[in-house]
């Protein structure tokens, strides 16, 4: 059985994520270590939700959808970032700021009540 659509989104996400911070570590500037454990703390926070049953619900596919686009921005941009000038670093900063934005309206769309009928 497959996965409902959001949970799919957010699983996506995380691996977007886990991509990016692939790309990081073999970048060698020290100033992405924030970023880093801004982008670690994001799957932490998502692989916590990926069980609730919230992410089986229709009201789940925007925020989660959000989160996806979110982490394949940071991929893409973390590719980037071996010969980065400082607005490659302030492009990538600001989209580490938006998968943070993404993954709270996620949280806090999650601890909404959700009926599910079967």
């Amino acid at each position: 059985m497959s996965e409902p659509e959001a949970k799919q989104y957010a699983l996506d996400g995380i691996e977007r994520c886990r991509e990016a911070l692939v790309a990081i570590d073999s970048v060698d500037n020290p100033d992405l270590c924030d970023y880093r454990k801004a982008i670690e703390d994001v799957v932490e926070l998502v692989e916590g939700l990926k069980e609730k049953v919230f992410l089986k619900t229709k009201k789940a596919n925007t925020p989660a959808y959000l989160l996806l686009e979110a982490g394949r921005n940071i991929a893409e941009l973390a590719e980037e970032l071996n010969d980065a000038d400082e607005d490659t670093v302030s492009e990538f900063a600001d989209a580490v700021h938006q998968l943070k934005e993404s993954a709270t309206k996620l949280q806090g769309a999650s601890k909404q009540h959700s009926i599910i009928v079967t």
